[in-house]
């Protein structure tokens, strides 16, 4: 007898493929983890795979913390996560707060996030749902730039220590320069939160990320900027101008200032693109900019366009039909999650991620974002999730204060990304693609559940087998390209070799009438007919018989 943990094994020619789906995947403490497969008397025939060893997929492993309401969302971005190769769970706070240990919810959540690191190796969380979904940890500062308790997510990132050394039931002290609970501050795994309550927010919000990572972006970043304490000191623009000249070349930018020009002094210190204005800021929200960074001074439900000079707010009800996809703020408070903030409107109005203050914002934060801004459009980063960590540093009031608002696996690129192109052969129970490009994740999606998945060959090829009728999606994925969805149709009566070639459109439906033969009730893989029909010719339409020509006797 033969005793080991189950493993899947892949080779370059064939995939892996299951025919099973688990809705959630709350088995606490992993007490599948210590489940052996007992298998006896089985000899594997190693000559059958010219590699025993799975591609490694992504190297982000994600785990989304939710609500039992929510849960119908969060099966929705965990099927597009996997499909993406990005290893994603779900799981609900009455099943942590049932099975974990703590004094309140969070810190229970705070322990089973630790568990999920330590041992299975989970460096992501997603939390879907606002502070009165899934509860966020109020950490203790007093110092230089404030005197509150600051609502922080960091608590469930870093995950050192208990943030509570002296067992007071005080969470993160940190009082005139003493660091009482001996808090670490660095994000051991990258955190971010979507902060809407409800299904139908989430699903708009998973189906406008869909979209963006469909779609070639336009690589751009907008900086506006405003003097913060005095209508002179010129802060905000001149942060703007300092982190914009740090960015690669290939990056289109531009600038709103307010004021534009620096009139104060015997030469200007600063110049924009524009004024930075109510309407202007407005109308470049809605220009399809990549990642606007904002140095001024808002408010919960606002952020100022040169405050200090009599700058009109934008308030969250002026978030609207937002095109801009990353939006990263100084404003205070602006980041709560919770409905009302700025940041919620900007999830809600169009926009992907928010990142900014849980508290007092301070524009020294800018040297956080130089450090977000080099990584995002470095090689070296794939996520948003990712950049996100680096805004982190020695401050801990800094780190306390920033969050991310949205999905943490945002993918990002250095270089406008390239589309990939395929061609596909359909077989009697299997499907060719063909992308000429190798390494390409591919998986197979029927209904709410991957099939199979693969790597594409050296040559850019994969075969998948598909023995159920019906359609399917093929979800194609690679760094450096944007996602490709194909939509497939599965039929019976589909002959073996039938080629298509689609290699700019992600839909495979017919556009135009065409003429095809019929062999009983079937029509290539596009005909949907209920009835048999004898063998003729007829004229075929969206994948639909609409009139017969003539009989084939």
């Amino acid at each position: 007898m033969i005793l080991f943990p189950p493993i899947r094994l892949k080779s370059n020619w064939h995939a892996n493929c299951t025919y099973t789906s688990e809705s959630y995947r709350e088995v606490g403490m992993r007490k599948t983890k210590l489940m052996i497969a007992l298998i006896g008397a089985i000899i594997i025939p190693l000559t059958l795979f010219s590699g025993v060893l799975p591609v490694p997929k992504s190297h982000r492993i994600m785990a989304i913390i939710t609500t039992e309401d929510l849960a119908p969302a969060a099966d929705s971005f965990k099927l597009w996560h996997n499909a993406l190769g990005e290893t994603t769970y779900v799981y609900t706070t009455n099943y942590i707060y049932s099975s974990y240990f703590g004094r309140d919810k969070q810190e229970k959540i705070r322990v089973f996030i630790q568990y999920l690191n330590q041992a299975e190796g989970i460096n992501t969380i997603m939390i879907l749902g606002d502070t009165l979904k899934v509860p966020i940890r109020q950490a203790m500062y007093s110092g230089q730039y404030n005197d509150a308790r600051i609502p922080t997510d960091l608590y469930y990132g870093d995950l050192d220590g208990n943030w509570d050394a002296n067992g007071n039931g005080i969470f993160g002290e940190y009082i005139n320069g003493i660091n009482v609970d001996n808090v670490d501050g660095m994000p051991d795994v990258v955190i971010g939160r979507i902060p809407l309550s409800n299904n139908e927010a989430l699903i708009d919000y998973f189906h406008k990320m869909v979209k963006y990572e469909t779609t070639v972006p336009t690589l751009s970043a907008h900086f506006w900027g405003s003097s913060i304490y005095d209508p002179d000191d010129g802060i905000g623009q001149n942060y703007c101008l300092r982190l914009k000249s740090g960015l690669p070349s290939g990056i289109a930018t531009k600038t709103l200032f307010n004021p534009m020009v620096d009139t104060f002094g015997a030469y200007p210190r600063w110049v924009g693109d524009g004024e930075l204005s109510k309407t202007n800021a407005i109308k470049d929200l809605s220009s399809g900019n990549f990642i606007t960074v904002h140095i001024d001074n808002g408010g919960l439900n606002w952020f100022g366009t040169g405050y200090i000079v009599n700058g009109e707010r934008l308030f969250d009800y002026n978030l609207k039909g937002i095109e801009t996809r990353f939006y990263i703020s100084t404003s205070s408070y602006g980041a709560m999650s919770v409905k009302g903030s700025i940041g919620y409107a900007f999830l809600v109005g169009g926009g992907l991620a928010y990142i900014g203050n849980t508290s007092i914002g301070n524009p020294e934060e800018a040297i956080g974002y130089e450090r977000l801004l080099n990584n995002l459009f470095s090689d070296s980063t794939a996520y948003l999730g990712e950049a996100f960590t680096r805004v982190f540093g020695d401050n801990l009031y800094f780190n306390y204060t920033m969050n991310y608002m949205g999905d943490p696996l945002l993918r990002v690129y250095p270089v406008t990304p390239s589309v990939l192109n395929y061609s596909i052969k359909y077989g009697t129970s299997k499907i060719t693609i063909n992308t000429g490009v190798s390494g390409v994740y591919v998986s197979l999606i029927r209904g709410d559940s991957i099939v199979c998945d693969g790597f594409t060959d050296e040559d850019g090829t994969i075969t998948l087998p598909y023995y159920r009728e019906g359609s399917y999606k093929a979800v194609l994925s690679k760094k450096g390209y944007v996602v490709s969805v194909v939509n497939l149709m599965r039929y019976n009566g589909i002959k073996d070799n039938y080629e298509q070639d689609e290699k700019s459109d992600v839909k495979l439906d017919l556009t135009r009438a065409r003429v095809y033969s019929i062999s009983g009730r079937y029509l290539g893989k596009y005909a949907d007919l209920r009835t048999s029909l004898a063998g003729g010719v007829y004229i075929v339409s969206d994948g639909r018989v609409t009139r017969k020509i003539s009989l084939i006797k």
